[in-house]
C-alpha cells in the first residue's frame, strides 16, 4: 500500500543529512517565524501540499495535459534512494522503461557556476554524485521529486555536456520536448543561484503577496530561458521566499487557495479561438524584455515555444523564419524597439530583419494590417542546427518601391507628408549609411476631411542601409508616413526591375527587385 504524502516525506527526511534541508532553510529565513512550527514540519507541509496540487490537477483539470508520449530526454538523474547508501546518479534515457515520468528543474544559474556535467565526468556521474557536491537548489529539487513519487529529474547543467558545443546545440533543440513531456517542473523562484535552494522559512512576509505579484517579483522571472520553460511545462511547482505556488492551465494557486486566472500568466494552448500568429506576437513582446546571459541565445531560447506553435497550428503558421512566420511575414517585419537603447550591443547578428538580431524589448503597433504595396518573393536562410534555432545568414527577396527620401512623392505643394521613424538604436549603426525607405503596407484612412486638412492614408515600411559589398540592404528601423499622395492602383502587378548603380529611380513608384539581409 502506498504511503500517504506526509509519511513518505517524513521517511525521506529521516536521514540526518537530508534533515539539514529544513535547518538550513531556517538559517536562510530573514524574518521571524509567526509560530512555533518546527522547520521540518513546515517543510513536510509544503511538499505535501505540492503533492496534493499535482494529484488534484491530474484528476480534475480538463485542459491540463498529461503527456501520452513515451519520449524521454537523453539523460536524466536517478534519485530513487536519497536517504540510503546510494547517491543520485546520471542515467541514459534510452535505457529506461517506456513512459517513465520525470520532473524538470527551472532555475537561475546566476554568478555562481553550478555543478556541471562534462565529457570527463560522465562515467563518474553514472556511478553516483556525492550528495555534498550537489548544490543546494539541486538537492532540494531532488527531494521534491522523490517526495512527489517520481524517480527521475532533468537538470540542465547535469544533463547536458557543458563542454561540448555539439551536445549543447543538439540538446537545446529538444527543450520543448523536455519541458512539454515532464510530469511537472520545479521552479526555484527565489533562488539567485544554485546555492540558495528552494525552501525558505515562513516569516512575517509569508503569504503576503498574490500569485501574480510573487511570480513577477522573483529573481527567476526576468530570465530569458525561463520564459519557454514556464510556457511549455504542463504543471509548475514554484517555491519562493513568501509562499509556494502551483501553476497549470487552469490557473495559479497559492497555499491559501487563492486562485489567479489571467491570460497573460499562461497561454490557453488548446483554445480554438486563438489566432496563433497573434499569440506569437504576444509571446515575443513578453520574451524580448527578458535577460539572457549570452545574447546570442536570443533565437534558441524561445525555439521550443515556436516548435510547439508549429506542431499545433502548421497551416496557420507556415514556415518559421528566424523568429517570424512566413504566413504574415510582410507585416511582421514591422516590429520596433520599445525604448531608445541606453547602450549599444557589441556584436551584430544576422539577419537584420529579425527581432532576434537585437538585444532590446520590441513591439508591434496596432493597425498594421493594410494593403500590401510590396511582395516577398523568396526567403532563404542557413540554420546552424534547426530552422527554429540560430541561423548564420538569412535573406528576404522582395519586389518593392525604393525611396531615398520622401520629397519625390510630393506631386504639388498641396501634398501632405508627415514622417515618423523608429530606428533600431540598440545596434548603434543607424548613422553609418545613407538611409533608404522601402514601403510595405498602405493603410487607408476611412475618415472624413476636417478643417485641418484631408484624411490621410498611412504608409508603413522599413528604413534600410545599402551594403555594397554584399549587394543587399540591412534594416535600420521602420517608418510611418501619413500622406495624401495617391499610390498606383494594383502596384504589385507592376514588373520589377533590377537595381541600378545609383539606387535611384526617376519615379518613386518604380518597382525594384530588392534583397534584405
Amino acid at each position: 500500500m502506498e504511503q500517504a504524502p506526509e509519511a513518505r516525506i517524513k521517511a525521506l527526511l529521516s536521514d540526518r543529512t537530508l534533515c539539514k534541508v529544513a535547518s538550513e532553510s531556517k538559517n536562510k529565513g530573514q524574518a521571524t517565524s509567526l509560530n512555533n512550527e518546527d522547520p521540518v514540519a513546515q517543510l513536510v507541509t509544503k511538499i505535501a501540499t505540492a503533492c496534493l496540487w499535482l494529484g488534484w490537477c491530474t484528476q480534475e483539470h480538463r485542459y491540463c495535459w498529461t503527456s501520452e508520449s513515451c519520449w524521454l530526454p537523453t539523460r536524466l538523474l536517478d534519485v530513487r534512494d536519497l536517504n540510503g547508501a546510494s547517491s543520485p546518479c546520471l542515467v541514459n534515457g534510452s535505457s529506461l522503461g517506456p513512459c517513465e515520468r520525470y520532473a524538470a528543474l527551472s532555475h537561475r544559474w546566476g554568478s555562481l557556476k553550478p555543478l556541471i556535467l562534462t565529457a570527463a565526468d560522465v562515467n563518474d556521474f553514472e556511478s553516483g554524485i556525492r550528495w555534498q557536491d550537489i548544490p543546494k537548489t539541486f538537492q532540494d529539487a531532488m527531494i521534491i521529486t522523490k517526495a512527489c513519487g517520481l524517480r527521475y529529474i532533468w537538470i540542465d547543467s547535469l544533463c547536458i555536456l557543458q563542454d561540448s558545443d555539439d551536445d549543447w546545440k543538439q540538446e537545446s533543440m529538444t527543450m520543448n520536448l523536455v519541458y512539454r513531456n515532464s510530469f511537472f517542473t520545479i521552479s526555484a523562484l527565489s533562488a539567485s543561484d544554485s546555492s540558495e535552494g528552494c525552501f525558505f522559512e515562513r516569516g512575517e512576509a509569508w503569504g503576503s503577496t498574490r500569485p501574480w505579484e510573487a511570480l513577477c517579483e522573483s529573481p527567476l522571472w526576468d530570465r530569458g530561458w525561463i520564459f519557454q520553460e514556464r510556457m511549455l511545462s504542463p504543471r509548475l511547482l514554484h517555491f519562493g521566499k513568501r509562499q509556494a505556488l502551483f501553476e497549470c492551465n487552469n490557473g495559479v494557486y497559492d497555499e491559501s487557495d487563492y486562485q489567479t486566472r489571467l491570460a497573460k500568466l499562461r497561454p490557453y494552448w488548446l483554445s480554438v479561438e486563438l489566432r496563433p500568429l497573434n499569440l506569437w506576437r504576444d509571446f515575443v513582446m513578453q520574451y524580448s524584455s527578458r535577460v539572457l546571459t549570452k545574447p546570442e541565445d536570443r533565437a534558441i531560447a524561445i525555439s521550443g515555444v515556436a516548435m510547439e506553435l508549429a506542431s499545433r497550428w502548421p497551416e496557420e503558421c507556415g514556415e518559421y523564419c528566424a523568429g517570424l512566420w512566413r504566413r504574415d511575414l510582410l507585416e511582421n517585419l514591422l516590429w520596433a524597439e520599445q525604448n531608445v537603447a541606453a547602450t549599444t550591443q557589441t556584436t551584430q547578428r544576422s539577419p537584420s530583419w529579425s527581432w532576434t538580431s537585437i538585444d532590446a524589448p520590441i513591439y508591434w503597433g496596432p493597425g498594421q494590417s493594410g494593403v500590401p504595396v510590396a511582395e516577398i518573393t523568396r526567403v532563404e536562410f542557413n540554420p546552424q542546427i534547426s530552422p527554429y534555432g540560430s541561423i548564420d545568414r538569412g535573406l528576404i527577396h522582395l519586389k518593392a518601391f525604393l525611396w531615398k527620401d520622401f520629397s519625390s512623392l510630393a506631386e504639388n505643394s498641396a501634398s501632405i507628408l508627415r514622417e515618423t521613424c523608429i530606428l533600431d538604436t540598440s545596434r548603434g549603426i543607424h548613422h553609418v549609411w545613407q538611409r533608404y525607405y522601402i514601403p510595405l503596407l498602405k493603410i487607408r484612412n476611412l475618415g472624413y476631411p476636417t478643417a485641418e486638412g484631408p484624411a490621410l492614408d498611412k504608409v508603413m515600411g522599413l528604413v534600410v542601409g545599402w551594403l555594397a559589398d554584399v549587394h543587399c540592404f540591412s534594416r535600420l528601423g521602420i517608418f510611418r508616413l501619413d500622406t495624401s499622395v495617391k499610390f498606383p492602383e494594383d502596384p504589385l502587378s507592376k514588373a520589377s526591375v533590377p537595381l541600378s548603380g545609383r539606387l535611384v529611380a526617376s519615379s518613386p513608384f518604380t518597382m525594384f527587385a530588392l534583397t534584405i539581409c
